[in-house]
């Protein structure tokens, strides 16, 4: 009997060929199927980080406005009074220009981050600190000549307002670039 005999309707080339591909096709099938489920799971992963990276520069942005606001508010409270220790009252207008520095770093880091409203609020607020920095010599009291100090502290305290008005813009548009208030395709159903 020679190799190239029929065997059951074949032939034994047939049957290894046969043997071969039933031994190769389900491991390409599975490195196919391993190697499109890595591509999805590391998409879904790039996904999440960069939802939960603009979570975080929301909610830094919005952090940082608060705090802004605060540290000049209290600077400017105890700038009011008539006995506080001088060193007190540099160390609180000090807080106020490291705040300010804080919304820069989040001002700088809108174009990677917000949605083009959030770019737009944050580069309006970040440009108007920075004009009221500039016209307080960087939040410094006692570096404003003394004929414009009432005008340019004037300038710092309405700074509160704008910053607190900037807050909720700011806070509704991260909620709706990051899609927190969509109601999902089930929820849509249990409200029919």
């Amino acid at each position: 009997m020679h190799i190239s005999d029929d065997i059951e309707g074949g032939t034994m080339t047939d049957t290894v060929s046969f043997k071969l591909l039933l031994a190769v096709v389900p491991g390409l099938l599975g490195f196919l199927g391993s190697w499109i489920g890595a591509r999805i799971a590391l998409s879904g992963f790039r996904r999440q980080r960069a939802f939960d990276k603009r979570l975080d520069w929301y909610e830094r942005a919005a952090k940082s406005l608060r705090h802004l606001a605060q540290r000049i508010e209290v600077a400017m409270t105890f700038q009011r009074e008539e006995d506080v220790d001088p060193e007190f009252l540099k160390k609180l207008w000090r807080q106020i220009q490291s705040a300010h520095l804080d919304l820069d770093e989040v001002v700088y880091e809108a174009g990677f981050y917000g949605s083009a409203a959030a770019i737009a609020l944050m580069n309006k607020i970040g440009h108007t600190v920075q004009g009221v920095a500039d016209s307080s010599e960087a939040f410094d009291p006692d570096a404003i000549g003394e004929d414009v100090r009432d005008a340019a502290l004037e300038k710092v305290e309405g700074l509160i307002a704008r910053l607190r008005k900037a807050h909720a813009p700011l806070v509704a548009e991260g909620r709706r670039h990051l899609g927190l208030d969509e109601v999902s395709w089930m929820g849509r159903l249990a409200r029919a």
